[in-house]
C-alpha cells in the first residue's frame, strides 16, 4: 500500500479517537473510534464506512485489516504491564471486561 499517515483528533476526556488517515494517493479516509467506559473496563468502537469507489470484495479485505488492528489492540490492552512495557498499564483484573467491537456500516 505504501506510506500512510493517520492523525488523531485533539487529545479530549470523550473517549473519542477519530482519525484521518491520508493514503499514497493523496486521498484522506475519516475513521470513527470511540472508548467507552463499561464496567472495570471498556468498549472500543471503530466504525468501518464502505466509500463509495470500493467494491463488497474490497471492503471486506478492508474490515479483516481493522478487526486484526483491534484484536491487536485488545492484546496490548490486556497484557500486563511488564509484556508492553508500560509502567503505568492498570493490573489485568482491572480490564476484565475490556472488549474490541467492531461495528461495520455499507
Amino acid at each position: 500500500m505504501g506510506r500512510v499517515v493517520a492523525e488523531f483528533v485533539p487529545r479530549n476526556d470523550l473517549g473519542v479517537l477519530d482519525h484521518t488517515v491520508t493514503l499514497p494517493s493523496g486521498r484522506r479516509v475519516t475513521n470513527p473510534l470511540r472508548v467507552i467506559a463499561h464496567g472495570e473496563g471498556s468498549e472500543t468502537l471503530f466504525t468501518l464506512l464502505q466509500r463509495e469507489d470500493m467494491d463488497d470484495a474490497r471492503f471486506r479485505q478492508d474490515a479483516a485489516l481493522v478487526e486484526r488492528d483491534l484484536q491487536t489492540l485488545r492484546r496490548l490492552l490486556e497484557a500486563p504491564a511488564a509484556q508492553v512495557g508500560r509502567q503505568d498499564a492498570v493490573p489485568a483484573r482491572g480490564r476484565k471486561e475490556t472488549m474490541a467491537a467492531l461495528a461495520m456500516s455499507k
